[in-house]
């Protein structure tokens, strides 16, 4: 009898050990649903997105349930959600005639947003490092079919239009094995990984490498390196050599300054012949040839959309917006960018998300330049990626601002402590004079 107790207990303790460690691994698997990957659309996984949602309905009843009472009513969580729900709130309230918003998908997002938001310090940066190393894995996968396709050819892989039909009309398809997923058609095979574009695994890549400073020592995140020049994608580059420039003019990071000197020499050097040499790298490096219309890479709008943004900014409507919906209906094309939010929700609506997202996520962190840094740096990525009002991307800046500081206090910390043993000692040795 007793020997059975003792089982029982054991038992016990493990499964509170496995719940405990599950719950912000589920959270991290929210994260990553919400990119989203490929399998939530019909055309590439007829039973994926119902599978998902279940999923996801259970994970979020189950994690609700469990940080119900772990909850942090402080007031930066507090202005956060109340953040979120503006926002929302103003997208049900001012529509485009004609357009509808899907409340119960909005009441959902909202509610998945404050179960993150409400977590405390500890929390929010364990659902960030597990969002992390899913990502690392994912990619890895990722980098292996990218082998594959390189080393033995398409035998392997389906073929499959892209998800929007403006792009795929202009000769662009994707490879697929498995729900890995590689954008053909330019210039070079260009990795997705299980999202629907190279520009998600770009930004993403470069967001969490300077996040993690660009640790290259971590093999994860030479993992995240490669898939992010893998990617080819613009954001990639755009916010690594922003990182780099940042750090290299505050901190007097001479090697930081020098090896990007150099490489720029070596790029002026080399490159013409490079140019010739090889297609890829001639439409590569196009993509960032400055032009008059701005860089040639710049690819997120279409001519017609820029004219209609330039009229639409002549109106009154452009102060307040012509509601959710407005640029769906008023354009044509695969248009992405910033400018859509202002079409939609106005300058005003605009600057509330510019500000929210800008001054929520550093409060009591203002003096962290590199909590300042990760911050400005996704502001940076709406540019091209304007929908972050997400649970991935609103979990990435939280989350990863709270990794960041934390690390800081924690160096700091390590380095007081090591101040005071090196001043205990001399004490010692002067006492024993």
């Amino acid at each position: 009898m007793k020997i059975k107790t003792g089982l029982t207990i054991s038992t016990g303790i493990n499964c509170s050990g496995l719940l405990i460690k599950s719950m912000p691994l589920g959270l991290a698997m929210l994260v990553l649903f919400d990119v989203p990957p490929n399998i939530r659309r019909a055309e590439y996984c007829p039973a994926g997105n119902t599978v998902v949602n279940i999923l996801v309905l259970l994970v979020f009843c189950t994690t609700v349930l469990y940080y119900f009472r772990k909850l942090r009513w402080r007031l930066p969580s507090i202005l956060a959600c109340l953040f979120v729900a503006g926002y929302f709130l103003y997208q049900a309230v001012h529509t485009y005639p004609g357009q509808a918003l899907n409340y119960a998908s909005a009441l959902f997002a909202v509610l998945l947003l404050w179960e993150f938001l409400l977590l405390d310090k500890a929390g929010k940066i364990k659902v960030f490092c597990y969002f992390r190393q899913l990502m690392v894995v994912v990619l890895f996968l990722g980098l292996l079919v990218y082998g594959v396709r390189v080393f033995l050819g398409t035998g392997l892989f389906e073929y499959f239009s892209f998800y929007s039909q403006t792009i795929a009309d202009r000769g662009y398809y994707y490879l697929r094995l498995g729900q890995l997923y590689m954008l053909e058609g330019g210039y070079a095979s260009r990795l997705c990984g299980p999202f629907n574009e190279p520009g998600v695994v770009g930004t993403f890549a470069a967001l969490l490498l300077i996040a993690d400073r660009f640790d290259l020592r971590k093999k994860g995140n030479l993992v995240l390196l490669a898939a992010g020049v893998l990617s080819f994608s613009l954001a990639f580059f755009i916010l690594c050599v922003g990182y780099i420039l940042l750090c290299a003019a505050t901190e007097k990071r001479k090697d930081w300054l020098t090896c990007l000197l150099l490489g720029v020499l070596l790029l002026a050097i080399f490159l013409p012949y490079l140019r010739e040499a090889s297609p890829v790298i001639e439409q590569l490096a196009s993509r960032f040839t400055i032009t008059s219309d701005g860089l040639a890479g710049d690819n997120r709008t279409n001519g017609d959309y820029d004219v209609f943004f330039t009229g639409y900014m002549q109106t009154t409507d452009r102060w307040l917006g012509m509601g959710t919906g407005a640029k769906d209906s008023l354009t044509r094309g695969a248009n992405l960018s910033y400018k859509n939010l202002i079409i939609d929700y106005g300058l005003l609506g605009f600057g509330y998300l510019l500000l929210g997202l800008l001054c929520l996520p550093l409060a009591g962190k203002w003096r962290s330049r590199q909590c300042l840094f990760f911050v400005l740096l996704f502001l940076v990525s709406i540019y091209q990626r304007p929908h972050v009002m997400t649970l991935s991307y609103l979990a990435l800046l939280f989350g990863g601002t709270e990794y960041i500081f934390a690390r800081e206090v924690r160096a700091v910390e390590s380095a007081m402590a090591d101040e005071q043993v090196e001043e205990d000692s001399y004490l010692g040795e002067v006492l024993r004079v």
